[in-house]
């Protein structure tokens, strides 16, 4: 972490000030090990491997425990050639998203703009995707090892910011970044419209929203869809949406400037298919929606409580196997298949333009 970042950070109970404390740092002056802390709600935090770790929300502290727990779970049974396959399809979807961000903003670079990945996920892998184009990303996940393997996977050109947090109590200050990127989380969350006014409340003025999530057929064959679902059998909560439902949701704290829906086991097809195609077929039979939108200025963030608890990493039980397997192994190839899958793409995409 360096210390810049107490410019945008602030204590997720109050949002009031942060002290640090700094206990390692290395050559270059980043903080590797500290201490932030709230003097208002006497909290501490612990920075760890360079990455403070906030807190969770005390009303669902069993629920995020085993989000926690699930997720871990979840990575650690997938095999290798999934999780290959994942980054590869992972690379193509966030180099568009980044396109046409970059076409909405009408720039060629990041050119220093800050982004704030919510939800970065196993290896934080769209946190690489943003830094490599220019911009300035934070990463923020609830799972701190996702992002500690992340230091087995070298590459001095590329650089983000790292926060370990619950993602529907977000530790930063109010309009804080230029563009708030959330991809595959809203449907872990039981109050979708809890996460988005988090989103809301940290992007600026005039700022982008964006998200990506999969959207289920209008029919709402939520049965059917659990029974299949691996996920859920080792306790990962997956609550279902339609794209007109996503719509109506993003539409509370965004004006839509860019919609893309493509209906499921038509991917190959994605860049064909008309508009009003891909839109029908994704209500009919599911799929994919992406969202781009300006931050809405007549949006009212519900009052609620944001009593913390802070997260301690011990008390997340991993054993020697299941860490050495994230650090050495899965983490590390998925960000090398995701990078080379990624200039791939780049360099086909500079062919079909020339």
């Amino acid at each position: 972490m360096k210390v810049w970042m107490l410019n945008v950070l602030v204590c997720p109970q109050c949002l009031g000030r942060l002290k640090l404390r700094i206990f390692e740092t290395d050559l270059k002056g980043e903080i590797i090990r500290g201490r932030i802390f709230c003097q208002a709600c006497k909290l501490n935090f612990v920075i760890e491997n360079g990455v403070p770790v906030f807190g969770i929300s005390a009303e669902k502290k069993t629920e995020r425990y085993q989000e926690l727990d699930s997720e871990l779970k979840w990575e650690f049974s997938v095999d290798m050639q999934s999780h290959i396959k994942w980054a590869k399809k992972s690379a193509i979807t966030g180099e568009r998203i980044i396109q046409k961000i970059k076409k909405v903003l009408k720039i060629t670079s990041g050119g220093g703009l800050t982004v704030l990945d919510v939800g970065a996920g196993c290896g934080a892998l769209h946190s690489w995707q943003f830094s490599k184009h220019g911009f300035q990303v934070v990463a923020a996940e609830l799972c701190p090892e996702f992002l500690f393997s992340i230091d087995y996977f070298k590459d001095e050109n590329l650089f983000f910011e790292r926060v370990v947090t619950d993602c529907s109590i977000l530790p930063f200050r109010e309009s804080s970044f230029d563009i708030v990127f959330c991809k595959q989380l809203i449907h872990h969350i039981e109050d979708p419209l809890e996460l988005l006014s988090e989103i809301w409340r940290v992007t600026r003025e005039n700022g982008l929203i964006v998200i990506e999530e999969p959207a289920i057929s209008m029919l709402r064959n939520k049965g059917n869809a659990l029974r299949r679902d691996k996920a859920a059998k080792l306790g990962i909560t997956h609550h279902y949406y339609t794209q007109n439902e996503y719509l109506e949701l993003f539409e509370k704290v965004a004006s839509i400037i860019e919609f893309n829906a493509i209906p499921a086991k038509f991917e190959i097809l994605e860049k064909v298919l008309p508009k009003k195609i891909k839109k029908l077929l994704t209500n009919f039979i599911g799929g994919s929606v992406e969202l781009i939108g300006i931050k809405r200025k007549d949006f009212t963030i519900k009052e609620r409580t944001r009593k913390v608890i802070p997260m301690f990493t011990e008390k997340i039980i991993l054993d020697n196997i299941k860490i050495e397997y994230y650090r050495k192994k899965v983490i590390p190839s998925k960000l090398e298949i995701f990078l080379r899958a990624h200039e791939n793409y780049l360099r086909n995409l500079m062919r079909y333009v020339r």
